[in-house]
């Protein structure tokens, strides 16, 4: 192997010197930027959550609003009579007005289904469910399930008599978010 001529040393050693700054200077000047774009992407997803929790927040709690409504509503009064038909009539129209109900039930207080716009749910027992026993005191709110093949979750919330304040049943919803 032949030894370099001190011309050809010197040449060599002249790039390095000039190519050197280049690659030092291109290496920070790389990672500086990685670390930004890095930086706003993940502010950028930070914020795309943020704007998904607040989308959510307010769907749900509109969906709340729904549900006290329709639990405070006169038709809601006859959960307890023998007379069901204006009871079912009135939880189709409900469905029908806001389709992202997927089902509604309205549930006596010993946890028996007296109406519902899914018929085969009637006179089904829900006492031993969360929906029910949760519902009896406050609105319940329970996680996300699938129905009918899509994701939706269910709301329950109390139902009193409007003048004696006593506990008469419980409306459950299935909403589709």
């Amino acid at each position: 192997m032949k030894s370099l001529s001190i011309t050809r040393k010197l040449i060599l050693s002249l790039i390095l010197i000039s190519l050197l700054p280049y690659a030092l200077i291109s290496y920070v000047n790389y990672s500086a930027e990685e670390k930004a774009l890095e930086k706003k992407i993940l502010d950028d997803l930070s914020a795309l959550v943020e704007a998904k929790n607040t989308h959510i927040s307010t769907v749900v709690n509109f969906r709340i609003e729904q549900a006290n409504e329709i639990a405070t509503s006169n038709f809601m009064q006859e959960i307890g009579s023998s007379n069901t038909n204006n009871l079912n009539f009135n939880l189709e129209r409900v469905k029908k007005e806001i389709p992202v109900f997927l089902e509604i039930s309205a549930i006596d207080r010993e946890g028996i289904v007296v109406a519902s716009t899914d018929r085969i749910l009637i006179n089904s027992n829900f006492s031993e469910k969360e929906l029910f026993k949760r519902a009896i005191e406050k609105l319940y709110i329970g996680g996300l399930e699938h129905y009918d093949n899509r994701t939706g979750f269910i709301i329950s919330s109390p139902v009193f008599n409007r003048s004696t304040h006593e506990f008469q049943g419980v409306v459950a919803f299935r909403i589709y978010p």
